[in-house]
């Protein structure tokens, strides 16, 4: 889910983290947004981390962010 806080666009994940988002406007019209290589990268070792643990987190940020 996105949410705006103070201004400053955030993804809120399942367990509470926020990670900020940017929009960007791409040539074909069409708004993406995006997430910093360093959230990314952080959101990815949680990801793996829940999916080894198998705390049932890892299906809940997936669908948040394929939607």
């Amino acid at each position: 889910m996105v949410t705006t806080t103070d201004s400053v666009k955030c993804l809120k994940l399942p367990y509470g983290k926020r990670l900020g988002v940017t929009t960007l406007l791409a040539e074909d019209s069409n708004e993406y947004k995006v997430i910093e290589f360093g959230d990314w990268s952080q959101l990815a070792q949680d990801f793996l981390k829940e999916a080894v643990q198998g705390t049932g987190q890892t299906h809940l940020i997936f669908t948040i962010l394929t939607g």
